[in-house]
């Protein structure tokens, strides 16, 4: 019906009095209720209208049929009376009930975070529920495997139903319910929301009518099958979009920034900032990039799906985690749908990989439960898809990706044990097929400690108990400022809830005095001397006994406060001797959900910092009957020098400043100065207000200007470009003595505006502060924060701990309160953890140094960019700090000397000296636990290679072929060894070539030989043609130095061969992602120009191709700079040798082969810039 909206149709069918007829019996308790529902009561359904909520269909679309329709519609119930149905027992033998079975069947209606749902239950058949469909008087009950539509409509059970006419006899039927997956046979009922309404075809409108599913009745179908593998490694080098979840008002961090910065290249960044994120759950976020003609090729594509867990208050469960994939998953094909070009080489077949959603956040969810969660969520979002698109797209492989190996390998049992379960239900219409091995890549790490990483956060969240979960403080009106909190009244009891990585804790404890410590506080809040007895009854009267010992052994938390706790000091608190957030780090967040959509913000380093502005007028309009004769509040010196400090700071580090300080800055200056550009960071020190009513009895709270006016959150608000970081200081005392401010609730006010705008992070003083002490707060907290690079959580406890050590007798380590994401950085780039800048570290095992080593191998191999003289000298120093500290019996350890000649070679030729001394004495020392493997024999040869050639000395790289050729003789030779071996021929041979070209003639004929050694030891283990297995690396080596001097015909007859080891490369990348299996398609493109002559007959044409295959390979894949860097100096070597063979022929042109290969290195060396070429 094109005519009527939704709702039209619906008051339509609201009058059908037979349509009404199907509603529940009056009385009836359905499957997995607690009570009835009388569906025939009229008010009833206005509540349904009135608090309808709906993604799909929309807000308060709902029917409201006439209590005469429903009066009419009830009468056929009427006359069963209270009795349940039942048949004349004389014919219980003769009647048979067949149950059909559906994953979900409607079974009622709840109130979920203020909304209706329906409510489902795998007991069912669809349309109808077991419990309901029951009827008494029948002799036998059986079960088929399909929805109600599809019962007499499944041809596999045709004998069974001939059978039971006939003969009363079930054949296949089942006697009793299929068994249940896991968790839905721990889970009876489940809310959800309805999915959208397609426009059906005649056929699924007259299956719909008879309650079938649209897939079910294709009886020719195979069930699908769902490829899963666990692979254990860095998920910067997956090549297929990934999934990753999202909590609602959670920021990019994690893994997920990673995802971010690595592999779609800060689109998700792009938008968050643009409020386009998911986070709620039933959201999902897409992003794909562009294929190029490679990954096309491959069927690899790069991309990220963010699925939205919800709020983080420990409240996911196992259904509602795989709701979240659902969505995810029809989010992902959706998207490809809707843009073909996407769709992988078969074009149906998608594959998908993702992270252990809610496993590392969720403390009630087990690697088990995040597994069976991703594979029923792929299965339903396939089967929803199917159901109501005509697109054959599926999703048919999953990849779990997953650093640690202990859990990749945990994660690849429960893969198997769930598929087991899964593929014995006949009613999943999909079958999983696990690979029973765990995969492991480049990057998997080996967990050496019980503890998940410093930089997971647990969460209290201490709220008032009798507070509804959604609920916020009510607005109240202030038309000068915007609105402002209601007044709260005080909790008697508050809720705790502890949601730690892998535990979730909750109490709720009476206060004995509601509004006790509220008074203690306000009689303490302008007091700047600290008083432990006060802070000592704070922890007492605050942590519940359960949490008190908890409370002393965490180093680090994060406060989930709502309108209530937060105007409570709880940075205040002493535990035992020194100060709990001097011991722990403390950060706060808020459970407001009033959040704007949509934030943008800058990443350019300015900041704008506003010190002691005037406020000269400012009794004008809050007048004060005690201070008469006065203008203006008192100056504040020390304010002003602490702005001072911070733009001295912020300068320091590359910071744009934009200043407005001084006793002479009025009003209007201020606030045209916070428009005038787009800020990262915010920082102002002056007087500010809480609630103080002026002249036109409106309250106000903020900084104080001039001319009785503000600057409050409300102006912070109107800015377009957010700022990142706001810092708040106003808790200066003057000398006037005014009234008592409440600091505390001043602090709420402001941090809770801040935050719903979208800042990331904010400092705000919710206490009486010294001069002294602030600065010193205020200096360490931005050197902390820019100089080192620390964390927001990290940067703030450094600035307490520093100002409680040095001003113990001062209040101000504890006064300031910080909001936000404890994760976030000032700089983008700094991705080290809080202990990697810890220049004093200090392990129990050697195998933590071996794992820093290469978890710093990892980064510099992931950088994206090549490391500078400057960078490399800084993290020799850091490494050298590590092994100043290591205990003298651990320098013996010959594998220690291997992973630091591992990470000497990664920083470039300047260190390969280095690094052959650290391979030297890895081989050297004594072995007896079997620490170093024959790899570290290869890479010192590798290395010294490498070495010689640097410094054209063609004895070093002599000396690195007679160790691998010794090597070969001892061990016998294999791939690796072969590709060695012929790599240092090369490398002598380029040391010959280039001694040629300066005018010694004489090595000519060296450079040949060293040429044919190295062909030599390529095709050793190269492929030859008509070969079944292929070894694409030896063999397109090989090919490149044969080329130099076989003849045309002879060059002709590999080139199916090099395309035959372009296809295996391709192959090979689906499996395992490495570099260099995608820069083998672009070396077997050259290859094939140097075989068939392209290259010089075609020169450059062939060039540009050449060019355009290389740039495919090296963006289609995770290169790092030095893969990149030795995929171009293969290139430049043969061009090196092409030009010592036609300098030797006396080709002198510019177009000569050797010209267009130097030619080819210059551009990949050195690419234009995006638009030209």
């Amino acid at each position: 019906d094109l005519a009527h909206g939704l709702q039209d149709v619906i008051d339509i069918i609201a009058g059908f009095p037979g349509a009404l007829q199907l509603l529940p019996k009056p009385g009836f308790v359905d499957t997995g209720n607690e009570h009835s529902t009388d569906y025939f009561d009229a008010p009833l359904w206005g509540s349904f209208k009135k608090d309808m909520r709906d993604l799909w269909f929309g807000d308060g679309v709902g029917a409201l049929p006439s209590p005469s329709v429903l009066k009419q519609a009830q009468w056929l119930w009427a006359q069963d009376g209270a009795a349940p149905p039942a048949l004349p027992d004389k014919h219980r033998q003769k009647v048979a009930y067949v149950f059909g079975c559906a994953p979900k069947t409607p079974c009622g209606i709840t109130r979920d975070g203020g909304r209706w749902k329906m409510l489902g239950t795998p007991r069912g058949d669809g349309s109808v529920t077991w419990d309901s469909g029951r009827i008494a008087g029948i002799g036998q009950f059986f079960y088929m495997p399909a929805e109600h539509g599809a019962l007499a409509d499944t041809e596999a059970y045709f004998e069974s139903i001939a059978g039971l006419l006939e003969r009363g006899e079930g054949g296949m039927l089942m006697t009793s319910p299929p068994a249940l997956r896991d968790a839905a046979a721990a889970t009876i009922v489940a809310a959800y929301d309805a999915g959208p309404v397609m426009y059906p075809t005649d056929t699924e409108l007259a299956g719909g009518l008879m309650g079938a599913g649209k897939r079910l009745v294709s009886r020719e179908r195979a069930r699908d099958v769902l490829q899963v593998r666990v692979k254990a490694m860095d998920l910067r080098q997956v090549t297929q979009p990934i999934l990753v979840g999202h909590y609602e008002q959670d920021a990019i961090s994690g893994a997920e920034a990673l995802i971010d910065q690595h592999l779609v290249r800060g689109e998700l960044t792009i938008r968050h900032h643009l409020g386009l994120y998911a986070g709620a759950l039933g959201t999902a976020s897409a992003v794909l990039l562009s294929t190029t003609a490679q990954e096309r090729q491959r069927g690899s594509m790069r991309g990220a799906i963010v699925a939205g867990l919800g709020r983080y208050d420990g409240s996911l469960t196992t259904g509602m985690l795989t709701e979240a994939v659902r969505t995810a998953g029809l989010r992902y094909l959706v998207h490809v749908m809707d843009n073909s070009a996407l769709a992988s080489g078969d074009g149906e077949g998608l594959r998908l990989a993702s992270l252990l959603l809610g496993y590392n956040s969720a403390a009630n969810l087990s690697i088990a439960d995040s597994v069976l969660a991703l594979v029923r969520g792929i299965i339903d979002a396939n089967r929803h898809f199917a159901q109501t698109t005509p697109s054959k797209l599926r999703i048919t492989s999953l990849d779990i990706v997953e650093i640690y190996l202990d859990t990749a390998i945990t994660a690849t049992y429960a893969a198997k044990q769930i598929a087991q379960a899964i593929n014995a239900d006949m009613r999943v219409p999909c079958r999983v097929d696990v690979d029973p091995l765990l995969h492991q890549g480049e990057g998997m790490r080996q967990r050496l400690s019980d503890e998940r990483g410093g930089s997971y956060w647990p969460r209290l969240l201490i709220t008032d108990a009798q507070a509804r979960d959604d609920d916020a403080p009510p607005l109240r009106s202030d038309t000068a400022n915007g609105p402002l909190p209601a007044r709260t009244a005080l909790a008697e009891k508050l809720r705790y809830l502890y949601l730690g990585q892998r535990a979730r804790a909750e109490s709720v404890v009476q206060q004995r005095q509601p509004g006790l410590v509220e008074r203690l506080v306000e009689r303490q809040v302008m007091q700047m001397s600290y008083d432990a007895d006060f802070s000592r009854s704070l922890f007492q009267l605050l942590v519940p006994h359960d949490f008190k010992d908890a409370a002393r052994q965490m180093q680090q938390m994060v406060f989930v406060l709502d309108a209530t706790t937060a105007n409570l000091p709880w940075e205040l608190m002493l535990a035992d001797e020194r100060p709990l957030a001097t011991r722990t780090a403390m950060i706060r967040q808020l459970t407001s959900t009033r959040f704007r959509n949509r934030v943008s913000q800058t990443m350019e380093r300015r900041a704008y910092v506003v010190g002691n502005p005037s406020t000269d007028g400012f009794f004008k309009t809050f007048q004060d009957p005690k201070l008469p004769g006065l203008t203006a509040l008192d100056d504040l010196p020390a304010a002003e020098r602490e702005a001072r400090a911070v733009i001295e700071a912020l300068a320091g580090h590359g910071y744009e400043v934009e200043r407005a300080v001084g006793a002479d800055q009025r009003a209007l200056d201020v606030v045209n100065r916070l428009y005038r550009h787009p800020y990262r960071i915010v920082h102002i020190a002056g007087h500010g207000m809480f609630d103080e009513r002026g002249q036109d009895d409106s309250a106000r709270s903020g900084v104080v200007l001039s001319d009785g006016l503000l600057i409050s959150a409300a102006e912070i608000d109107a800015m377009e470009i957010v700022p990142d970081l706001v810092f708040l200081n106003c808790c200066h005392l003057g000398q006037i003595e005014r009234s008592p401010i409440a600091f505390n609730k001043l602090a709420y006010s402001v941090a809770r505006q801040l935050i719903d705008i979208g800042v990331r992070a904010v400092v705000v003083a919710g206490w009486a502060v010294e001069d002294a002490p602030a600065s010193l707060f205020a200096e360490v907290f931005y050197e902390k924060l820019l100089a080192d690079g620390l964390m927001f959580g990290d940067a703030v406890f450094k600035a307490r701990c520093a100002t409680w050590d040095r001003y113990p007798a001062s209040i101000t380590w504890g006064a300031y309160q910080a909001y936000g994401d404890p994760g976030w950085r000032a700089d983008l780039k700094t991705d080290l953890s809080a202990s990697a800048t810890k220049s004093g570290w200090r392990g129990v095992a050697p195998e933590e140094l071996i794992d820093k080593l290469a978890a710093e191998r990892m980064e510099l191999q992931r950088s994206g960019e090549m490391v500078s003289s400057a960078e490399a000298r800084r993290l020799v120093a850091k490494v050298q700090q590590w092994f100043n500290a290591t205990p003298t019996e651990w320098l013996a350890r010959p594998d220690l000397h291997s992973a630091l000649g591992e990470f000497y070679a990664d920083l470039g030729p300047d260190y390969y000296a280095l690094a052959c001394d650290c391979f030297e004495g890895a081989i050297r020392a004594s072995d007896r636990e079997g620490k170093v493997p024959i790899r570290a024999i290869e890479q010192l040869a590798n290395v010294e290679s490498h070495l010689g050639e640097d410094l054209n000395d063609a004895r070093k790289v002599a000396s690195a072929i007679e160790r691998l050729t010794q090597l070969v003789r001892i061990t016998g030779t294999n791939a690796e060894r072969a590709a060695l071996l012929g790599s240092a021929w090369k490398r002598k041979a380029a040391v010959q070539a280039r001694h040629y070209l300066s005018g010694k003639r004489a090595e000519l004929e060296g450079m040949k030989t060293s040429l044919a050694r190295s062909a030599q030891a390529y095709r050793a283990m190269a492929s030859e043609l008509g070969a079944k297995e292929l070894r694409p690396y030896q063999t397109l080596n090989w090919l490149f130095l044969w080329s130099l001097t076989a003849d045309a015909a002879q060059r002709r007859m590999y080139l199916p061969h090099v395309q035959r080891c372009a296809a295996a490369a391709n192959a090979a990348f689906a499996d395992d992602p490495d570099a260099w299996n995608s820069t083998m398609v672009a070396d077997a493109a050259l290859v094939t120009a140097l075989l068939d002559g392209s290259l010089d007959s075609a020169g450059d044409v062939a060039l540009a191709n050449l060019i355009s295959c290389y740039d495919d390979a090296l963006t289609s894949a995770l290169v790092s700079p030095k893969q990149r860097d030795s995929v171009i100096a293969q290139i430049e070597l043969m061009a090196l040798f092409h030009r010592a063979l036609e300098k030797s022929r006396g080709e002198t042109a510019a177009t000569t082969v050797g010209a267009r290969l130097e030619a080819l290195t210059e551009r990949l060396r050195f690419p234009l810039p995006l638009g030209e070429g």
